[in-house]
């Protein structure tokens, strides 16, 4: 007896397995694993937005000390990486999921909160490869697959 697995196949690439063969388990996990990197998304560009607030804020400060230095290009560098991570969550692209992998990987440091996040991304991205790239599953036909897999509710009228 076979015994079904509660994660997304290892063997090969798990593209090429159709979604018609994923079990229903398959599909709420990856489904789910959509929805956290949908989340980590809106908070990769909440925090470009306050790099970006910071680094405004001290170029716009006219009583600024000279040795701000530091300041504008630490807030410069994470407007950079907050926005690549933003721009590789919201439009699945493969090459910035590894990238994202290792600042999750770096953001355990941060303790408490940061190591939560740090998990939590690093357990979302590292199986999550079937969301990303050209070919990758999108949250629809997940949805699609998991209603069209529903049993039909039969009513009947009661006279």
């Amino acid at each position: 007896m076979k015994q079904q697995s509660n994660s997304l196949p290892s063997n090969g690439n798990p593209l090429t397995i159709p979604i018609q063969e994923m079990s229903e388990e398959q599909l709420n996990l990856l489904l789910r694993r959509d929805k956290v990197i949908n989340v980590f998304s809106v908070i990769f560009v909440i925090m470009a937005l306050v790099c970006l607030i910071i680094f405004l804020g001290a170029a716009l400060d006219s009583s600024r000390p000279p040795n701000m230095a530091g300041l504008f290009i630490g807030t410069s560098i994470g407007i950079i990486i907050y926005g690549f991570l933003a721009l590789g969550s919201i439009a699945r692209i493969s090459f910035l999921r590894v990238p994202t992998i290792i600042i999750f990987g770096i953001m355990l440091l941060g303790i408490p909160i940061g190591t939560i996040l740090g998990i939590y991304g690093l357990m979302s991205f590292t199986k999550a490869q079937p969301l990303f790239g050209p070919d990758r599953i999108h949250q629809d036909e997940i949805k699609l697959e998991i209603n069209k897999r529903k049993p039909q509710e039969v009513t009947t009228k009661s006279e």
